[in-house]
């Protein structure tokens, strides 16, 4: 019964993929849409990014349709659609690597264009539209895609409620990753080879930089992790403090780098500050965490 159930709805999450590409346009100013479409799982998704698969699958990925748009036998525009299960993984998906945010497609959706890649997300879906090499004419096609592709999509983007706990001085805005897997915080600041946070599908985490008004221009990380369960929070605190603030005074330590680094526990978040330039900071970006 649950085999079915699972059957059903990704039978159900294809089938919302099928629908906006479905509804595309068959030919866009000589630009032809292809016959055939990919589609692929987590089962198999490695065989069309490979070695970027893992990033999407800890994301919850769930199914992808790509399918491309030809003006001749040499030229294609790429048109890749994720379903990631839910908003917030879309969201984590376009920030995991993105350096800016523009407003190519329209004021209300975050994109980043460059190169002849756009990435976009809107609702459940993560959005990457490829054309090679790029001209005024093709970026244009580009657009207008991305347009249609954002109009069959309905409702508005709804961004992780954690991030609104993010103090605003001196945030770095485009600096916000939000993740479930230690691998992507270890690809943002590295703190360890081991999960020694406990981070995993039922936990989420944000990752922002601070810039401090001083001389010092060197961001400081915050990091900050809802474990849904206090126990769990303590005992990912017991962790840290075991294996990477091993000398702490009320939670604050130098580390060898000359830098601090401290930690507080809110029930069942964890908040923590990295390289930072002195105690007084860290304390500081602590107390400014805005807990609901």
């Amino acid at each position: 019964m649950i085999l079915l159930w699972f059957n059903i709805m990704a039978e159900n999450d294809l089938r919302s993929l099928k629908t906006i590409t479905g509804s595309l346009p068959k030919s866009i100013s000589g630009w032809k849409k292809s016959l055939t479409e990919g589609y692929y799982s987590p089962d198999n998704l490695f065989e069309y990014i490979n070695g970027n698969a893992e990033l999407f699958i800890s994301y919850d990925f769930r199914n992808l349709i790509t399918l491309t748009y030809n003006k001749d036998e040499s030229t294609e525009i790429t048109v890749d659609i994720f379903d990631m299960g839910n908003p917030a993984n879309a969201y984590g998906v376009f920030s995991h690597s993105r350096e800016n945010e523009d407003k190519f497609i329209s004021d209300e959706i975050e994109s980043e264009y460059g190169g002849g890649l756009l990435t976009f997300w809107k609702g459940k879906f993560y959005i990457s539209i490829l054309v090679y090499p790029e001209t005024e004419g093709r970026k244009e096609i580009v657009k207008i895609i991305s347009k249609m592709i954002s109009n069959l999509i309905p409702g508005d983007n709804t961004k992780p409620s954690i991030l609104s706990l993010l103090p605003a001085e001196n945030l770095s805005p485009f600096s916000i990753r939000y993740f479930h897997h230690h691998i992507w915080l270890n690809s943002h600041f590295y703190i360890s080879g081991e999960n020694i946070l406990n981070l995993g599908k039922d936990t989420e985490a944000v990752l922002a930089k601070y810039y401090p008004e001083k001389e010092n221009k060197t961001s400081t990380i915050f990091l900050l992790i809802n474990y849904f369960d206090t126990k769990k929070a303590e005992i990912a605190v017991k962790s840290f403090l075991k294996n990477y603030l091993t000398d702490s005074e009320n939670g604050f330590s130098r580390l060898s780098d000359g830098n601090w680094a401290g930690i507080e526990q809110n029930g069942k978040m964890l908040t923590i500050i990295l390289n930072a330039p002195d105690r007084d900071y860290a304390a500081t970006l602590l107390k400014k965490v805005k807990y609901e």
